[in-house]
């Protein structure tokens, strides 16, 4: 129920009897009054599928889509590993991170997988190229990894992306 909840939307919209009744307190001189548009929570969900075989990404999956059938509002992408290029069956030749952004911007962004992809295999570091999920205020890498388990490489993705244990 907390991910239909709706949220204050960042427009907000004229306030038409408050204004009026603003404006007649004010003997004719114009108020204006305003009040915010609130808007549903929507999610967009990138999921790591790495190959069709993988039962952690097809349970990861249908909990998505069970969440859809009970009205969460979420737009469902894949990826293999980059999540540079994502597809579903509406985008099957794939959305770059750019376009999909230009379709969801205010949608939360939530990355289902380890995200240890968006590190240099080198160096550790994030990839310069994950700045690209900066845009999105809301974001967080739900990873498969137990809390436990988490080292030096969760702790740089942390650096841009809040961490959940699936």
């Amino acid at each position: 129920t907390e991910m239909r909840r709706r949220q204050d939307g960042v427009f907000q919209r004229l306030d038409v009897k408050a204004t009026v009744q603003a404006t007649v307190e004010q003997g004719g001189m114009i108020q204006f009054r305003y009040q915010k548009q609130p808007l549903s929570k929507e999610y967009l969900v990138l999921l790591d599928m790495q190959t069709p075989q993988n039962h952690r990404s097809r349970l990861f999956e249908e909990i998505c889509l069970q969440w859809k059938a009970n009205e969460v509002p979420l737009e469902l992408f894949y990826y293999n590993g980059d999540p540079r290029l994502c597809w579903n069956d509406k985008h099957p030749k794939g959305l770059t991170t750019n376009e999909l952004y230009l379709k969801y911007p205010e949608h939360r962004l939530i990355l289902w997988g380890s995200g240890h992809d968006l590190l240099s295999f080198q160096s550790g570091a994030l990839q310069p190229w994950s700045v690209q999920f900066d845009r999105w205020r809301r974001r967080l890498i739900m990873t498969p990894r137990p809390a436990g388990d988490w080292d030096a490489r969760e702790d740089m993705l942390a650096q841009r992306f809040r961490l959940l244990p699936a």
